[in-house]
This record gives C-alpha cells, sequence and structure tokens, in this order.
C-alpha cells in the first residue's frame, strides 16, 4: 500500500512538474521605466574612447560617446533613451547583473524589445554576453530601426550559435547603432520569452562508472630543500577557484584547426579531484566539447618549481595539455609572450605512452617580425593515460627542466637573446584538452567518449633565495657615500622618477616594447603601454620604422581597422615565410601580388592584442607563402578585406642562389654567420625549385633557430 501511495505521488508530482513546465515563460530586463530586479548592477556601457573602460549606473557621465536617460514617450510612459555622439568611437549600452544567471530554460525562445530613432534611421547591433569572455558574438540585425517603434526578436539559438552559455548569462541585453553613427535610440520591453521552456533531463555524468578516486600513480612531496611552496591548488572545494582559475570561451579552432567548443560546464571538481572532460556534444559550430581553464591575471610564477599530478586521457584526436604562457600576452600575442609547455600528450596509435615538453618564442623577440620557432624533448614511458603521474618544470635564468616523477628528461638553456627574453619573465597556467588539430589528428571510429583528465593538483614552488631576508643587526655604516637617487636598471630614469610614474625601476624596458622606459620619456609615450597609439604596432616597432608612436595614423602599414605585419616594411625576405596581420570586421581576408593575382589568407584566429581596438579578439589572418616565387627585387603587397585594400608594405626578396650551373647536380654548401652572426646553415640545392633549400642550422646552445630541419 506504501509503494502504491508512494508511486501515485511520483506520477502527480511528474505530471504537474511537465505542466508547469510547458507554460510559457518569460523573464523581465526593462519595462515601465524600470530594470528588473535580477540586473542590480543597472545600466551601463562600454566606450571605445575610454580604453574599451566601463561607466556604470551614472547615465553616462563617464562614457565620452554614449549617455542615457528616462524619457517619456507617448502612449508608452516612461522609456529608456541612450545617444551616441559623432567622434568615431563604438561605445554600446547594457544591462547587467552582479551575477551570472541560468536562463537554460530559454534555449527554444527569443530575447525581444522595443526600439525606435528619435530621428532618421540606422542599422542595430546586439548581444548577450555571459561570464567574461564568453559572449553570444556581435549580430547585426537585418531590420533597419527607424523613427516609428518596431519590435525586435532575436532567437536564442542564433545567439548560442554565435557562442552564448545560457547557464552563465550576465547581461540581458547589449545594443549599440552600427558604424559608429550618432544617433539616439529608445528601447523598452526587453524581455526573454519562450513558449517551450527547455527541461535539463540529460544525465550530467554519460559514465556513472568513472571514479577518480580509483586512480593511482606517484604522488610528489609537499617540501622540497631551497624551495618554499608559494601558492597550491589542491581542488578540495565544490567548484574551481575564481580566485585562482578563469576559462577561455569558445570555439575558435585556436590556432591549430581544432574541432572542440571550450565551455565552463566541462571543467568540475569532483572528490578532490579537478577533472576536465572532453565530450562528443554539438555546440555552436563544434561536433565536441570540452574545457580550457588558465590562471591568468590571478596567479602567476617565474623562477622555480610546478608540479602537477594528472592522469591523462586517451584516444585517436585527444590533446591534453599542462602549460603556460607568458603574462604579457594579451598585450603582445602569440609567440612573443613565450610559450612552455609543461607537458602535452597526443592519442590514438599507441602514442599514449609519450609525453612531450616544448618552449615556443618569436625570433628576435619583441621588435621583430612574426618568426615563430620552437624546440623540445619527449619522454617514453608508461601508459600515461592508466593514472597519475606528476608532470614538472624547473625553471632558473638560465635553464628549463623537465620531469616525469622526478626524472629529468629534458633540459632548454636560456641565453641573453631578446628572443629568449620571455623566458626570464612570468608566465601563468593554462589546462586543457583540444580534440583534434594539426598535430594529433582527428577522432576516428575508435576514440570513444567521453575523454577526461583529472588533476589531483598543482604546485608552485619558488626559490627559497628569491624571498626578502631580513637582516636584524644595523649597519654601523649601510653607505658613507650613497647615491641619493640611484638608476638601477639604467634606463636613463632614477629609481625615484620610475616609482613616481609606476613604472618598474629593476626593467629597463616595463612594457616589453623595445623601448627603455627612459626613451618613451623622451618621445612622450607611455613606458607601461607596449602600443601608445593603440593602433596595433609596438611603440618600438614604429622607432624602429621611422613613424610616429604616439600617433595611430601615422604607420605606414596600419589602417585604423587593421595591421599588415609580416613582412614589415623595408623587410628582406627569402624562403617560405608569412604573410600576416588582423583585421576588424571582415568577412574575408586576401593578399594581393604585385602581378593582380589574390590568394586567401586564414582568418579569425584569436589575438588578444586586437580585443582595444575591434572590441573582440578574433581578428587574425596569415598566409604561409614562399617568397622566392617573387622573384629578386623590391615588392608591393597589397591586403584586401572584403574585396577593399587596408594595408600594403613594400620589402626587398632575395634569393640565395639561382641559376643553371648545377643543374642536374647535387650539392651542399654550409653559409657561415647566416642568418646572423655566430650561426651558419646547411643548404643543399633542390633541383626542381632551382634554388637551394636550407636544411639544418647550428646555433650557440642550439637555441633560436629560425629554420626547422627538412623533414
Amino acid at each position: 500500500m506504501v509503494s502504491k501511495q508512494w508511486f501515485l505521488f511520483y506520477w502527480l508530482f511528474s505530471v504537474y512538474s511537465a505542466f508547469a513546465m510547458s507554460q510559457p515563460l518569460t523573464e523581465e530586463v526593462l519595462s515601465n521605466g524600470a530594470l528588473a530586479a535580477r540586473w542590480d548592477v543597472g545600466i551601463a556601457a562600454f566606450d571605445e574612447a575610454i580604453g574599451y573602460g566601463d561607466c556604470v549606473d551614472d547615465g553616462g557621465a563617464g562614457c565620452p560617446t554614449v549617455d542615457w536617460g528616462w524619457v517619456s514617450s507617448a502612449g508608452r510612459g516612461s522609456v529608456l533613451r541612450a545617444t551616441w555622439t559623432n567622434n568615431g568611437q563604438h561605445a554600446g549600452v547594457y544591462f547587467k547583473s552582479s551575477s551570472s544567471q541560468d536562463l537554460s530554460a530559454f534555449a527554444n525562445g527569443t530575447v525581444d524589445f522595443d526600439i525606435r530613432t528619435v530621428s532618421g534611421a540606422v542599422d542595430l547591433v546586439m548581444k548577450i554576453d555571459c561570464v567574461w569572455p564568453c559572449t553570444s558574438g556581435d549580430q547585426r540585425l537585418s531590420d533597419r530601426i527607424t523613427a516609428e517603434w518596431q519590435s525586435i526578436s532575436v532567437p536564442i539559438s542564433r545567439l548560442v550559435a554565435g557562442g552564448l552559455e545560457l547557464g552563465y548569462v550576465d547581461t540581458g541585453l547589449v545594443f549599440w547603432p552600427a558604424d559608429r553613427v550618432a544617433t539616439a535610440l529608445e528601447i523598452d520591453n526587453v524581455v526573454w520569452r519562450t513558449a517551450d521552456p527547455v527541461v535539463d533531463v540529460a544525465d550530467p555524468d554519460p559514465d556513472p562508472d568513472f571514479d577518480p578516486s580509483q586512480l593511482s600513480g606517484p604522488s610528489s612531496p609537499l617540501d622540497y630543500a631551497g624551495y618554499s611552496l608559494v601558492w597550491s591548488d589542491e581542488f578540495a572545494g565544490s567548484e574551481l577557484d575564481s580566485r585562482y582559475w578563469n576559462y577561455n570561451i569558445g570555439n575558435s579552432g585556436w590556432g591549430n584547426n581544432e574541432w572542440q567548443y571550450y565551455q565552463r560546464s566541462n571543467a568540475a571538481l569532483t572528490d578532490g579531484y579537478l577533472v576536465i572532460t572532453a565530450r562528443r556534444e554539438s555546440k555552436s559550430n563544434s561536433d565536441y566539447t570540452s574545457a580550457r581553464i588558465k590562471t591568468e591575471g590571478q596567479v602567476e610564477f617565474t623562477y622555480g618549481r610546478v608540479d602537477i599530478r594528472a592522469a591523462l586521457p586517451r584516444g585517436q584526436g585527444i590533446w591534453p595539455a599542462l602549460w603556460a604562457l607568458g603574462s604579457n600576452f594579451w598585450q603582445v600575442g602569440w609567440p612573443y609572450s613565450g610559450e612552455i609547455d609543461i607537458m602535452e600528450m597526443i592519442g590514438g596509435s599507441g602514442r599514449e605512452d609519450t609525453v612531450h615538453g616544448t618552449v615556443h618564442w618569436n625570433i628576435g623577440g619583441l621588435s621583430a617580425p612574426y618568426a615563430h620557432s620552437y624546440t623540445g624533448g619527449a619522454l617514453t614511458s608508461g601508459d600515461f593515460s592508466a593514472g597519475f603521474n606528476v608532470f614538472s618544470i624547473i625553471r632558473t635564468a638560465d635553464q628549463i627542466e623537465w620531469r616525469v616523477n622526478d626524472v629529468p628528461y629534458y633540459q632548454f638553456s636560456i641565453d641573453d637573446s631578446a628572443s629568449l627574453a620571455p623566458f626570464r619573465k612570468p608566465f601563468f597556467l593554462i589546462f586543457n584538452i583540444a580534440v583534434g588539430g594539426n598535430w594529433p589528428g582527428y577522432p576516428d571510429g575508435t576514440t570513444v567518449f567521453p575523454q577526461r583528465m583529472v588533476v589531483d593538483y598543482v604546485r608552485i614552488f619558488a626559490p627559497e633565495s628569491s624571498a626578502p631576508v631580513v637582516d636584524q643587526t644595523p649597519d654601523p655604516d649601510p653607505d658613507p657615500d650613497p647615491d641619493p637617487d640611484p638608476d638601477a636598471d639604467g634606463d636613463g630614469l632614477t629609481d625615484s622618477e620610475e616609482t613616481q610614474m609606476g613604472s618598474d625601476p629593476t626593467d629597463a624596458d616595463s612594457d616589453d616594447d623595445g623601448l627603455t622606459d627612459g626613451e618613451e620619456a623622451g618621445l612622450g609615450t607611455d613606458p607601461l603601454l607596449f602600443d601608445s597609439d593603440a593602433d596595433g604596432v609596438s611603440d618600438g616597432q614604429e622607432v624602429n620604422a621611422g613613424t610616429d608612436p604616439n600617433d595611430p595614423y601615422s604607420n605606414a602599414t596600419v589602417s585604423q581597422s587593421g595591421v599588415f605585419e609580416v613582412p614589415a616594411l623595408n623587410a628582406t625576405a627569402s624562403g617560405i615565410g608569412l604573410f600576416s596581420g588582423w583585421k576588424c570586421e571582415a568577412s574575408s581576408i586576401e593578399v594581393e601580388l604585385p602581378n593582380g593575382t589574390r590568394m586567401p589568407a586564414a582568418y579569425g584566429t584569436d589575438r588578444m592584442d586586437t580585443r582595444t581596438v575591434c572590441g573582440d579578439a578574433d581578428n587574425g589572418f596569415s598566409l604561409l607563402f614562399n617568397f622566392n616565387n617573387l622573384g629578386a627585387g623590391e615588392h608591393t603587397i597589397k591586403v584586401l578585406a572584403d574585396g577593399e585594400e587596408f594595408a600594403r608594405t613594400t620589402f626587398q626578396v632575395v634569393q640565395l642562389s639561382s641559376g643553371e650551373f648545377l643543374r642536374g647536380k647535387t650539392a651542399t654548401i654550409i653559409v657561415e654567420d647566416f642568418p646572423r652572426a655566430g650561426h651558419s646553415v646547411t643548404v643543399t640545392w633542390d633541383e626542381a625549385a632551382q634554388n637551394f633549400k636550407i636544411q639544418s642550422e647550428e646555433t650557440p646552445n642550439n637555441a633560436g633557430a629560425r629554420y626547422r630541419p627538412v623533414e
């Protein structure tokens, strides 16, 4: 009798729940002259004129480009009016919540609002943001906004396809006029609605037998001689600690033609472990989901030791990584920031028994054109997906050493060159599983999902010698003839001057732009800004090119919304290299050769340094090209966005040799002091190309090589 009563109750409850969730659902944002309580931060705006900073609930007093307030509208009562000035700057108004909102139930619904112009007609752009860096992406609407009130309805499925994560929404609406025009817009009745609420009935764990506590393997100590534990995460809580970690969101391909969509929900804490899960699951334009978490802006490390105890996933196309980027990545981009791969493994074909340790950098450092180089080592041992192992690096000013379970397997020497300067600066951590990519290949019929990387802990140790030492014994004569105002870093500014302006008195080039702080003070540029005029070209690059680093329009290779970076103006090129740069808001990028031939470039790669200029980061383009095909001499190359030229550069092409004198023969020669002093390259004659091919390069300490060996 009890079981029947329970069943009847359960049935009635299920029927009631299904009925309740089948009713139309609304989430009000703005109406009747007020914001709904959920959007408690209030009305705010971002404004390019203040470096894409925000003015919040102040009517626009802090934003030069836009202001807003409530006005009376006939037949409607109070509505919000936002007014944009004609200053060529980008600004948008939004309604903000102080905490993320789970609006997953609206997946089958729409975001609706009424809007009009005070006069004239404009195109409108809108978006919905979720917790940064998550966003739906900019959505330009097809309906032109006129002086007549009109109702706009945007399918939420369109926003999700653009990258919106409904479980983490923190704006009810963001909107602005397209094309940076001056206008006044009135908006009313902003509401999310759906007639078909989504009830999440999916199994949150499609693999119920997975139990990370059953994994075993080597561990590491909490202390080492000569080191102090300065930070760790043992993942003991119920959710990832936001003081330490943030997320990459989206499916941009991440520069490697990967197939996954990164989202928050694929990283979770379970029984004291961090579990990053790769799933076969459709999201946006991807058929797979995963997670990529990072400590950027929150936790960084320089010299010392990093230990990460982790169990790896497996399978063809699965690519787990525990790695780090230079903390100036958001300023300078990759590979200028430097990259340290603490552990990478590519699954499938029995490759789960090998892990890799690698470094990446830009040849010539920050002031040089894009010239990616890398080197690394590998360790082949047991199956790294079978249980835990401890992956470590030990950093000093002169070397990085890789270890597995405290056994060294690779060392990389660091010299005083500009190329390797990043490896003497702070880095932040990144943990992720990629699905597919140029290196691992792609999932096939043998790949089993879900796949998980389980991390037990991450610990950072600093050398005890780097900790401040307090001397309790006073010096009877500390300095009989002290320098009243020293210049510790020799940059031409005294320490007190640097302290006053906020630059680093121990770093001659505080912003890593290729100019010393003293040089910048003389030029009037900002020693704390890599690119003082925000034109996409560093201050050092502009000085070298003879352009004005304080004028965004004084640059031969830059337009207001795009840059052609490689090859640099008046540079010399030879062999295979890159055409690359960035462009805001384009559908396609083409490189036009002097003979009129146009070639499509890969477009849409992630570059954090374009966020302040473009409002987003997916603006990079590149094209691999054999410069020798142009022939020796001077060439002017143009770059076109959607068929219109926006940048050009002129450079020289040189060839090591060409000619008939070796036709039908083979030869190998060594060219000394090439491509720079102290280096030498071995070249062989390529009959088909009628030119020499670089086969290998010898460098001091085997560091800074520009060319990869011929495969």
